[in-house]
């Protein structure tokens, strides 16, 4: 029997995961060639001072009394910031590891900058948010992905434009009378870049104070394949809004958007037009306008051949909202590898924190948490001894399903 290109994809998918995990079995009798004993050992060490961090609570001091040299764990409430290498938001706590031994066994070899760019976070994980995060490619003007910039046409420019290309009119002379008859100031936003996304509908005059407006909206019959205008006129901003969502609506209908699309649009457009009241937009050339556009179609062909399915973190939802709260996360950072690393410790059930406890560390974290799932639950049915689990897997921006980049990463 034939299989569907589904199936065929589905178990292409699981080969690899077992490729991969058994390459992760034997890595460790090749990585010494690879990486220096000291990274290694700075590592394993620095996942033993994450243990002993999962003893602390949000905010407070804890100090060892087994030993006058254990670790004395300090954790200072931060407000909540964003992570721009991983797209991440949320509240954090700064964790700052001190320098020196656990007992009389183990050496922090962390440097001074990774003990203290350490973050306790939110507990992220069930956000997904390797979904969200994005390798961005560079942008060709700044302010592309998190600013509001237009392009605009003053008088002159129309005129000038009129005059190099009156095969763009469907009457030139009309078209000629139009704009000699505009005022000297006039000045008109033709295109906008909102958040990296394109627009060349809803825009408003460059001047717009948040006073009455009218527009002739273009819309697109996905059915029919027709296009039409319809006519907006409001006295103010906010009866604008009213009348944009209406006509979002509308389109929604004609198979014009997606209803994701239509939401993200009408707060797009929102903020184009509360930019330019307040008179914080940022102006492009023509030139410029046409590499945003091009850099756009270019990104959504990249998006569009992606296999949304290539990278997902492994782990049933709800099966780990049950042990949401045991569960703690740390991001750190490895000045070697330039590379991000996020931790998860978990505590076992009936956790108290003036026991010792065995630790179990598990690599591969994309992996990792159908096995903290079941492994809690043996612990919670006393079927298995009570134990600190600790997952260590990269930071959420970088694929950890892929051997080509781990190879990159660790083998080269």
């Amino acid at each position: 029997m034939m299989k569907t290109k589904k199936e065929t994809k589905k178990e292409t998918k699981k080969e690899t995961k077992k490729e991969t995990k058994k390459e992760t079995i034997d890595f460790g009798n090749r990585i010494d060639s690879r990486l220096s004993h000291n990274r290694m050992k700075r590592w394993v060490l620095g996942l033993a001072m994450m243990t002993a961090m999962s003893t602390v609570t949000a905010c407070g001091r804890i100090e060892a009394s087994e030993d006058k040299e254990s670790a004395t764990v300090f954790e200072q409430n931060s407000e909540s910031r964003k992570t721009e290498d991983s797209g991440l938001t949320g509240q954090k706590t700064e964790v700052i590891i001190p320098e020196g031994s656990i007992g009389d066994q183990l050496v922090n070899r962390m440097t001074a900058s990774e003990r203290s760019s350490a973050e306790k976070t939110e507990f992220l994980l069930l956000t997904h948010p390797w979904e969200k995060a994005e390798k961005k490619a560079k942008a060709p003007v700044e302010g592309y992905y998190d600013k509001v910039l237009c392009n605009t046409k003053t008088k002159q420019d129309l005129l000038k434009e009129l005059q190099e290309h009156p095969e763009y009119y469907e009457d030139p002379d009309a078209a000629m009378q139009e704009f000699l008859a505009l005022p000297d100031d006039y000045e008109n936003i033709v295109g906008a870049v909102i958040c990296g996304r394109i627009y060349y509908n809803y825009l408003p005059m460059a001047d717009y104070d948040g006073g009455a407006g009218e527009l002739w909206p273009i819309h697109y019959n996905g059915t029919t394949d027709e296009m039409h205008n319809t006519h907006l006129v409001f006295g103010d901003f906010e009866e604008f809004k009213t009348l944009l969502a209406k006509d979002l609506d509308e389109m929604v209908q004609e198979g014009c958007l997606s209803a994701s699309q239509r939401d993200e649009m009408e707060q797009d457009i929102a903020a184009l037009y509360e930019a330019v009241i307040a008179g914080t937009v940022k102006k492009i050339s023509d030139e410029e306008m046409d590499a945003c556009r091009e850099f756009s179609y270019d990104q959504m062909a990249e998006q569009a051949k992606a296999d949304p399915t290539a990278y997902t973190w492994e782990l049933e939802d709800a099966e780990v909202e049950k042990l949401r709260d045991s569960i703690s996360e740390y991001h750190l950072q490895d000045e070697e590898l330039n590379l991000g690393f996020t931790v998860h410790v978990i505590t076992p059930p009936e956790y108290d924190r003036t026991k010792a406890y065995p630790v179990l560390v598990l690599t591969d974290a994309v992996w990792r948490f159908q096995d903290v799932s079941r492994l809690w639950q043996e612990m919670q049915s006393g079927r298995a001894e009570p134990r600190i689990l600790v997952t260590v897997g990269f930071a959420y921006d970088v694929d950890g399903w892929s051997n080509d980049n781990r190879s990159d990463i660790f083998c080269k």
